[in-house]
């Protein structure tokens, strides 16, 4: 998987994708937010969000972008819905991105215009400055030439399946019951596929010529979906009153027809055998293609559409809710589509997969957890997290757990067990280590000793660590202590972060803010001057706790708690402060960390 995202990457960055949309804007665009865009930074992009906030609307924009193409198609007026041709003074339209074969970039507008006889006419436009598009003499950009298949998987029935539920037998025909007109036309499909020819009827073709699965496609529907076919037949035909697609599969063991597979089987092989047809550089937009497939077989759905965008260059846009259709893709692959304001749709660009599941309402299995020495630590980390986009704070948790910093160390044995670890800390200032930390990768062969282990260990924590190992009669097993060790260092290495400052006190102490709190209270500049005086001296800490004397009347730990909230509200509104950026970076750093 990860390889394949890397070498995509490569393809990408070298220019190798040679019809490809970069972006796409909406000016004004059904009930997205007004200039909402969407980069494809990653030629497979996933749209994900509830049901309802725009996913396929977006990929019918998408749809409409090439010459000959219009989303009016999909999208048009009714008595019902209509659709009004000015809103804020503005059209519905959309902005598209290419490059040319010179590499030069061109911006395309397509923008819906009433007509009498099509009211749903959308063209191309001539750019327009008030969409910050340059104007280039006022000529219009050529649409983008490209192939575009659209696949809504919600939507695919197979022709037994669009008969037997939607349909029923006409008056006037001998066939009373479903199964008597399935069972009566289904001969003329046998018959066509056996002799391999086109039925008429009133010189009006009822199919087409069936199509054999190759040998290469077999061979992906099989892995996709766990069986193994050994040959399969595609044919498009109206035996069953209306135009739908029959498959005839045989596996090891068996041979039937679509009447007797399940939804998947039919998806799979319609997505397989379109994406196999289609021409290199093709557009491909897929409605929910997870619908339908187990966990499992989205998962080698996700690695046969990332071979294909290798193999034949195609851009893929997906809209999706699954966890296992997203997972290792890289976030610039993600677009979250969530609420936005007056009921609009926000499209959040680079949320990596459990944030973006996290707007869907999926249980969060990878949350991250950061350990710190004392509760106004974790005040301070988690009015931060406030600040930050809730799908990003919703990742992490922050548990202060009493006992102090030397206690923590130890604990530290336990979360580099398993690395990577989902464990980070975040220790007070005071606590960072003097020396350089210590590089695994260098150490020799002399190093990796228990004993010159345990030194550096002591000498970069600032505390003796032990290490629980398994033991005997000749003693404890030196190599098992040894792994413990190094993998200590590497979780240190990367999953251990010191505020800015030696305490959270210091970080939070402002004397300007304190002398205004006291001025609010009452108190005239001479009592102010005099608090300030005995003030200074004394350790942040120290400064708490007579700030809530003076304030409140004692330094009850609740009254030194509400000075500690008095002073973090005024603190959290000075986010351009650097300890408030600092701390900020920590945070996205363990976010960045899988």
């Amino acid at each position: 998987m990860q390889d394949l995202v890397n070498e995509i990457i490569g393809m990408k960055n070298r220019g190798a994708f040679t019809k490809y949309i970069d972006y796409i804007r909406f000016p004004r665009y059904r009930n997205l937010e007004p200039d909402s865009r969407i980069d494809f930074s990653f030629p497979l992009t996933a749209l994900v969000g509830q049901n309802g906030f725009g996913k396929s609307s977006t990929l019918q924009a998408l749809w409409g972008t090439p010459e000959g193409k219009s989303v009016g198609n999909y999208w048009f007026s009714t008595e019902v819905d209509p659709i009004k041709n000015l809103e804020n003074g503005k059209r519905n339209c959309m902005i598209y991105a290419y490059k040319k074969p010179s590499g030069e970039q061109v911006e395309v507008l397509k923008i819906r215009i009433k007509k009498r006889k099509d009211p749903d006419y959308w063209e191309t436009s001539r750019p327009l400055k008030s969409f910050g598009m340059e104007t280039m003499g006022g000529s219009r950009s050529l649409p983008i030439d490209m192939k575009v298949d659209y696949i809504d998987f919600r939507s695919i029935l197979s022709a037994f399946d669009k008969y037997f539920y939607f349909n029923k037998p006409a008056a006037h025909l001998r066939s009373k019951t479903k199964q008597e007109y399935l069972r009566k036309k289904s001969k003329n499909l046998r018959n066509v596929l056996e002799n391999n020819l086109i039925q008429k009827s009133a010189n009006t073709a009822q199919n087409n010529l069936p199509e054999q699965l190759s040998v290469e496609e077999l061979e992906q529907i099989s892995e996709i979906l766990g069986k193994n076919y050994v040959s399969g037949i595609v044919i498009e035909h109206k035996f069953f009153k209306e135009w739908g697609t029959s498959v005839i599969y045989k596996t090891d063991s068996l041979n039937y027809s679509e009447a007797f597979a399940g939804s998947g089987e039919i998806a799979v092989v319609e997505l397989v055998h379109r994406i196999h047809k289609a021409d290199n550089n093709t557009l491909i937009l897929l409605d929910e293609p997870d619908v339908s497939l187990h966990p499992g077989a989205q998962e080698r759905l996700k690695i046969f559409l990332l071979k294909k965008i290798k193999g034949k260059k195609i851009q893929v846009v997906i809209s999706t809710h699954s966890p296992s259709l997203i997972s290792g893709l890289p976030p610039s692959a993600i677009k979250v589509f969530s609420n936005g304001v007056n009921g609009r749709v926000r499209v959040i660009a680079d949320r990596k997969p459990e944030e973006a599941f996290f707007v869907v309402g999926h249980p969060n299995e990878s949350l991250k957890t950061i350990i710190v020495e004392d509760g106004l630590a974790q005040n301070l980390i988690e009015a931060v997290l406030k600040d930050m986009p809730e799908e990003v704070a919703s990742q992490f948790e922050v548990q202060y757990y009493p006992g102090g910093a030397e206690n923590i160390c130890q604990d530290v044995t336990l979360y580099s067990r398993r690395l990577p670890s989902k464990f980070f800390v975040l220790f007070d200032g005071d606590k960072k280590p003097v020396n350089d930390l210590i590089d695994v990768d260098t150490l020799t062969e002399r190093d990796k000793k228990a004993s010159v282990l345990a030194d550096k260990i002591r000498n970069q924590v600032g505390c003796q660590i032990p290490f629980h190992v398994d033991g005997g009669a000749s003693g404890s097993d030196e190599r098992q202590k040894v792994t413990l060790m190094l993998d200590y260092l590497r979780f240190w290495n990367g999953n251990v972060y010191f505020l800015p400052e030696e305490t959270p006190e210091k970080i939070l102490w402002d004397e300007e803010h304190a002398r205004s709190q006291f001025k609010l209270h009452g108190l005239d500049d001479a009592d102010i001057g005099g608090y300030m005086n005995e003030l200074q001296p004394i350790s942040d800490k120290d400064k708490f706790v007579l700030f809530a004397k003076y304030f409140y009347g004692d330094s009850d730990p609740k009254h030194i708690k509400q000075a500690h909230d008095l002073f973090l509200a005024y603190w959290r509104k000075q986010k351009g402060s650097s300890h408030y950026i600092k701390i900020t970076e920590i945070l996205e750093t363990m976010r960045g960390i899988n």
